[in-house]
């Protein structure tokens, strides 16, 4: 089909929780596009300061300016072994600049979920 384009992404971020707390990121991402248009599966590793993650698997969707989708926590480490919940997140793009593979983005991401009692 004219257009139409799978890629194979990584995308590393940083992240600012609701209550100041902060972490990095890193999603490998599988996307099926017609012209910049289509749907992406990622995998998202979120961690935090002391070495506790949580891990998502994100269905969305994406076009030229944004992406949308929902998650699901599948696994947490340290403070989050037990994670149970999902989330809904988007982002918008910013202009790819000169040299760039492929454009920056800002996002926002809820999650909701509860952890076990200790």
């Amino acid at each position: 089909v004219e257009g139409h384009t799978l890629a194979l992404r990584t995308r590393s971020a940083f992240c600012v929780l609701e209550n100041g707390e902060v972490a990095t990121q890193i999603a490998v991402m599988l996307g099926d596009f017609i012209k910049q248009s289509g749907s992406v599966i990622a995998y998202q590793t979120i961690t935090f300061s002391d070495g506790s993650t949580i891990i998502t698997k994100a269905h969305g969707s994406i076009g030229r300016s944004a992406q949308e989708g929902t998650r699901e926590i599948i696994k947490g480490t340290g403070r989050f072994v037990g994670i149970k919940g999902t989330g809904t997140g988007s982002s918008k793009f910013l202009p790819v600049e000169k040299g760039e593979a492929g454009p920056k983005s800002i996002g926002e991401l809820i999650l909701t979920y509860t952890l076990p009692p200790k």
